[in-house]
């Protein structure tokens, strides 16, 4: 081959190169711009839409992956929310889809209110959480239950632990009925769930005596096989005074995120971690760092997903409450980062 041509065949690679690689950066931003959640400035409550346009109104729910997709799921808020029902619902439990976790599907409403009843609005199916059991093939979710008018209190049917269950994840759920699982004297307030690698399944929830001898603390309980019960429960050491509660296992570490109670007022958010679900738990402190991390930049915890693509990557997902008109309160997701295999942070993306 002479000069020329070995000249010639040299410029032709590089171009094929360079073309290859403007393309694999064209494809990264386009992912990058679908892939992209825009969370705001601290202080804004950025709508999220569906994709009709609409507000995702789903609000101290959760997100799961089922038949092929992600799942949002949350309460409903009530439009013009009298004193103390700011969290109350006359709608219900309402869900959207999505394949790519940025276009959103509306499912319609799957746990609806009632025009009489135990499920008679306004009401609260506050803080709902849907795992699968593979056993019975159903979708158990459980929530903090509060009867109509939607004001929270000690007595029973004001602070009790809500179940419904469905065969299909976008189905109308049925109700279970509520219970107490530390008996009638305790309250159930702010829950989550929680499925281990063995498909055990917890409910994490606060609770307090309904005479406020003691103080509010966190507890955990194991669900029966069917998820419909409970079967042991113990309060978690060190967990006093936290509400919000949000639990993820990663590489043989637990770590429990919640916040401080501050009613509808943002504060420092912690995590606890422990090796053994039942604890001892360490207190890390506030995991977030940075500008407004003593309020959780301006939001509350409502779950933390792992993404199905990436095991081992979660999205904490926050509602960033605005009282003055709830229902359009909006929604925070951030990366948890985990700088050794044991701790875990939370920085700040406008998106």
């Amino acid at each position: 081959m002479t000069p020329s041509k070995q000249i010639t065949h040299a410029t032709s690679r590089w171009t094929a190169v360079l073309f290859t690689l403007f393309g694999l950066l064209l494809c990264f931003a386009q992912a990058a711009e679908i892939a992209s959640f825009n969370n705001g400035d601290y202080g804004e409550c950025v709508p999220q839409l569906d994709s009709h346009g609409k507000h995702i109104a789903a609000f101290s729910g959760g997100i799961i992956f089922a038949a092929g997709k992600y799942w949002w799921y949350g309460q409903t808020l009530l439009d013009k929310p009298l004193k103390n029902q700011e969290g109350a619902t006359d709608t219900g439990v309402v869900m959207y889809s999505s394949t790519n976790l940025h276009d959103w599907k509306n499912e319609g409403v799957i746990l609806p209110c009632q025009p009489s009843g135990e499920l008679q609005g306004p009401m609260r199916f506050e803080r709902p959480k849907i795992i699968y059991n593979d056993k019975t093939k159903n979708f158990v979710l459980w929530c903090h239950y509060v009867r109509r008018p939607g004001v929270h209190g000690v007595e029973p049917g004001t602070a009790d632990a809500g179940i419904a269950t469905c065969d299909k994840i976008n189905g109308t759920y049925k109700w279970q009925g509520i219970q107490r699982p530390l008996g009638p004297n305790m309250t159930v307030k702010d829950c989550t769930l929680f499925k281990d690698d063995d498909g055990t399944a917890y409910f994490i929830f606060d609770s307090y005596p309904t005479d406020r001898s003691k103080e509010r603390c966190l507890h955990i309980a194991r669900l029966s096989d069917d998820y419909l019960k409970v079967v042991e429960v113990r309060w978690i050491d060190g967990a006093e005074r936290r509400e919000a509660p949000a639990m993820i296992k990663r590489e043989g570490f637990y770590f429990l995120i919640s916040s401080g109670v501050s009613g509808w007022k943002p504060n420092a958010a912690k995590c606890h971690r422990a090796t053994n679900i039942w604890g001892p738990y360490d207190d890390l402190g506030n995991f977030c760092v940075g500008e407004k991390s003593e309020i959780t930049f301006n939001a509350q915890s409502a779950y933390i997903f792992e993404l199905h693509d990436a095991p081992g990557w979660f999205v904490f997902m926050g509602d960033r409450w605005q009282r003055s008109d709830m229902k359009r309160s909006a929604h925070i997701w951030l990366p948890l980062e985990f700088p050794t295999k044991d701790t875990v942070r939370m920085r700040y993306f406008k998106q």
